[in-house]
């Protein structure tokens, strides 16, 4: 049975997959690295690129100061993963350079030679 973070992640991934023909490859789920929920690569076709990758449900102006910070540390390019990124984070993030993805579809990533900056509407249910 798999947790809510590991749906998460499995749901952003396969967003990911669906919508750019990147593929993320998770190497460890909650991995050992305190700051980190998770290590994987991110294969571009041209390169595989070792990922930090951090699973959180909510984003704030809090949670990115922390980001940056823990990013930082990772031997590893820094990935967010979210629920949802609101069209305001999503611009912080992005102008910090903090990869992101979330459940919706919304996404961030710039390595040559990708660049990805999707902007989704978050649907919402009756």
């Amino acid at each position: 049975m798999k947790t809510r973070d590991t749906e998460l992640l499995d749901q952003a991934i396969e967003n990911l997959e669906k919508n750019t023909g990147l593929i993320i490859e998770v190497v460890h789920y909650l991995h050992e690295h305190k700051d980190i929920d998770a290590t994987g690569t991110l294969n571009t076709g041209v390169t595989t690129i070792p990922l930090a990758i951090e699973l959180k449900t909510r984003v704030t102006n809090a949670l990115i100061g922390q980001l940056v910070y823990q990013f930082e540390q990772a031997t590893e390019q820094g990935l967010l993963i979210a629920d949802y990124i609101n069209p305001i984070m999503a611009e912080r993030l992005k102008a910090m350079d903090i990869w992101f993805l979330d459940a919706v579809g919304n996404t961030y990533i710039n390595t040559k030679p990708v660049f990805i900056f999707t902007e989704v509407s978050q649907l919402l249910s009756s």
